[in-house]
């Protein structure tokens, strides 16, 4: 068995196929145990410990070695399929378990909580959201480069793009031909998702993970469900792992959902009067999920209002200011986005964002 797989703890057949079927939706490998079995060494080698609460082989040696865990081990669940039964409680106790399921009831609960088991018992990682005031200002061009500044600095970084008119994150970042999920694909994702899994059968852009809406050719594209974004974000962030979400600017249940988890938005707003009069709107509608909110200001040449007047106007800090540069619109347009960051201002501002805001104390989401 691997250092994080799952041990059960049973004689009984129709219950370990139940349980490996279940192992595989979690991307768990399973190691059967069907005699005596000491639970304390198994909490020190597995990533969790599943005891069938019928079993004759646990009352005796494991209860004698239940005593003295580390809190650092394995998590220990009883398994049953009689819930008002006694028995099943009493080896909870014997065995040190802090839960006890029922099959095939809490088969999702099972699955969720196997799959917790494999990722660990790291905090969350920061989760930072990029709303535009207004259209065409570069947005996701900029939510791609906070991406690509969380990589570069060495977490697992992910870009969630959750504006289904928007494109798609995979054309802006070249990977529209890529193979790997889009939202379309994990739009069942419920529950607890394996982080490990999902970021490796997602495309990559370099280093950064991309989770991009799919494009229809025609009709209207199929929303994020919102449970599913919050699997998915839950999951991207496990481990410490980094995520940029670029929203839409109309609200969306699941853009809604993801702006109530995160950390920080960053609205990107056009120093002009009619681009602040829009990012108000847009602003304080998602203060009302998220009130930690920093303005990026797009220049240009014929903008004319002052930054401290904006700042006044929309009640919130400016964080950096950006010109618009050609030569990064023109590579977004070839797909060659993250190639152009490097020596743009662009890329060095994305980056001083990162090391500022990128930093969650959530410990977990």
């Amino acid at each position: 068995m691997p250092p994080d797989g799952v041990a059960l703890v049973s004689r009984d057949q129709e219950l370990v196929a139940g349980v490996r079927r279940l192992c595989a939706a979690a991307g768990q490998e399973l190691e059967v145990v069907a005699q005596q079995a000491d639970i304390r060494a198994l909490r020190r080698r597995a990533a969790a410990v599943l005891v069938d609460a019928a079993s004759p082989d646990v009352a005796g040696a494991a209860a004698e070695h239940a005593d003295g865990v580390s809190r650092g081990s394995a998590e220990v669940i009883v398994l049953t399929t009689s819930p008002e039964a006694l028995d099943p409680w009493r080896t909870a106790v014997r065995v040190g378990a802090r839960q006890v399921l029922t099959l095939p009831d809490d088969s999702r609960r099972l699955v969720d909580a196997l799959a917790l088991a494999r990722e660990g018992a790291e905090p969350s990682g920061p989760l930072l959201c990029v709303v535009g005031g207004s259209g065409g200002l570069g947005a996701s061009s900029f939510a791609a480069a906070l991406a690509w500044a969380a990589s570069a600095s060495g977490s697992r970084a992910t870009l969630l793009d959750l504006d289904p008119v928007g494109g798609g994150a995979d054309l802006l970042l070249g990977l529209e031909r890529a193979e790997g999920l889009r939202w379309p694909d994990l739009s069942e994702a419920r529950g607890v998702v394996p982080a490990g899994a999902l970021h490796e059968r997602l495309p990559l852009a370099g280093q950064v993970a991309v989770v991009a809406c799919g494009r229809v050719s025609a009709g209207t594209p199929a929303a994020v469900p919102p449970l599913a974004a919050a699997s998915v974000v839950a999951a991207a962030r496990r481990g410490k792992g980094a995520v940029v979400a670029d929203l839409p600017r109309w609200q969306t249940e699941a853009a809604d959902a993801v702006i109530g988890a995160s950390d920080v938005v960053l609205a990107v707003v056009a120093a002009e009067v009619r681009g602040v009069a829009a990012a108000a709107v847009t602003i304080d509608r998602v203060a009302s999920l998220c009130d930690d909110i920093h303005v990026v200001l797009r220049t240009r040449q014929h903008g004319r209002l002052a930054a401290a007047q904006i700042s006044d106007c929309l009640r919130r800090p400016i964080a950096a200011t950006l010109t618009v540069d050609a030569r990064v619109a023109a590579a977004a347009e070839r797909g060659e986005l993250l190639a152009s960051l490097r020596r743009s201002q662009l890329g060095s501002v994305a980056k001083d964002l990162w090391a500022r805001f990128g930093v969650s104390d959530a410990g977990g989401a």
